[in-house]
């Protein structure tokens, strides 16, 4: 089989969790003997010898060996991050496809790269979506409004007419008529979480949407076997993107809260320039650290040095590699009780929740810990005992079954 995988944006220039999982899902792929190559869009400079077409210039590149075709418009379309049409992108999408002559697309997310799900019908390639948040029934993919709030789904645009102005109806609703399309197009959908799939079926009547939860390389993971008595220091961590909506400053904000000398602060990671100067503004303790991004191959040895991970997101996730891969590790976590990234946590027994946005009870459940180290024992107990973290084979095993399907289907018609 030959696959296309295309996604918004990708490595090197963006390291988040659709990237990893399309980066996964591609590299088992071809473990699998397939071929394989990656579509993205390019937000920054481009690195490499650039080619040109109507309207676009574009590179190719490898990245860990994958092929990789990043396109860039030469004028930036105003709806670039929202909008689902573009002439120049269409023309461009079924020059790749020709081209590539794929027996398969599957995207990873539809930002940037609808166009090709577009010339894909056009050109009878069966495609399927995977949907790592809510950009085909939000334009701007949270479900937030705001910053500081959240909506349970347009509600055929009637929610956005009311807390998204800034969208006109018509528009939401001509969005919204066009994702149905797609998504009722589609061979099949799929999402990380019961959380992503629910909240997609019921604003698309008719759309059936598989779960198959991302799943992580196990060569990266490693028990932290750590011990604790009731003097023990304790290593609070961040790890993410640092922007609002992750919540980096509850974490920060909530550490300040604590009576204790016992307990530090590592964040994990970067992101805005204006954000990050604002957390080290926030972060008066100096037994707060801040220790920039690492590689994916020292996974297991910064989860090693980790006690308790803060996962304070303030919009819906509509998963949590970091969870995952924190409770792979027997590192106990404290997470935002928000959509899907939870769906493994029960609270105070494996992990802990702490209502969104609450900087007080989260304050509270890390003094709670600080004062009785000891109490993380039991919590590690019972993750061996009950946390189930699938591998990116088992998550690529599923994957490859329906790929194989969709194109015997394909080829016997």
């Amino acid at each position: 089989m030959k696959i296309l995988y295309a996604l918004h944006q990708y490595y090197p220039e963006y390291q988040a969790g659709t990237e990893k999982f399309v980066y996964n899902m591609a590299s088992m792929s071809e473990l699998n003997a397939n071929k394989v190559k990656i579509v993205t869009y390019r937000l920054g400079d481009f690195k490499h010898p650039i080619k040109s077409a109507e309207g676009i210039h574009y590179e190719e590149y490898f990245h860990k060996k994958l092929p990789v075709v990043a396109f860039q418009y030469n004028a930036r379309p105003v709806d670039l991050n929202f909008g689902f049409d573009n002439t120049l992108g269409l023309a461009f999408a079924r020059d790749i496809l020709t081209k590539e002559k794929p027996d398969l697309l599957h995207i990873g997310h539809m930002m940037r790269v609808f166009p090709f799900a577009q010339a894909a019908i056009e050109l009878d390639i069966p495609f399927v979506i995977t949907l790592t948040d809510f950009f085909m029934i939000c334009p701007r993919n949270t479900l937030a409004p705001t910053p500081n709030s959240l909506c349970n789904g347009p509600k055929g645009g009637e929610a956005c007419a009311k807390y998204c102005p800034a969208f006109s109806q018509t528009f939401i609703k001509e969005r919204l008529a066009r994702a149905k399309t797609i998504l009722q197009k589609a061979a099949k959908i799929f999402a990380p979480s019961r959380f992503v799939a629910q909240m997609i079926e019921a604003e698309i009547e008719g759309v059936e949407v598989i779960v198959n939860h991302h799943g992580i390389r196990q060569s990266q993971i490693r028990a932290n076997t750590r011990h604790y008595d009731q003097d023990s220091q304790l290593n609070f961590a961040f790890i993410g993107t640092l922007s609002n909506h992750k919540g980096t400053h509850l974490a920060i904000q909530a550490f300040e809260k604590l009576n204790t000398e016992k307990a530090y602060l590592s964040i994990y990671g970067s992101g805005e320039e204006d954000y990050l100067k604002w957390l080290k503004r926030l972060a008066d303790k100096s037994q707060t650290r801040f220790l920039g991004s690492f590689p994916s191959e020292d996974l297991a040895k910064i989860f090693s040095t980790i006690d308790v991970l803060i996962v304070p997101s303030i919009v819906y996730e509509t998963y949590s590699f970091v969870v995952h891969e924190a409770l792979a590790c027997e590192v106990p976590v404290i997470v935002s009780n928000l959509g899907g990234m939870v769906e493994q946590i029960e609270d105070e027994l494996n992990s802990f929740l702490f209502p969104p946005g609450d900087v007080q009870a989260l304050s509270e459940i890390m003094q709670s810990i600080v004062d009785n180290p000891d109490s993380l024992n039991e919590i590690k107990a019972q993750i061996r005992k009950t946390t189930l973290v699938p591998s990116i084979e088992q998550e690529a095993y599923q994957y490859q079954r329906v790929y194989q399907q969709i194109i015997r289907n394909a080829n016997s018609i």
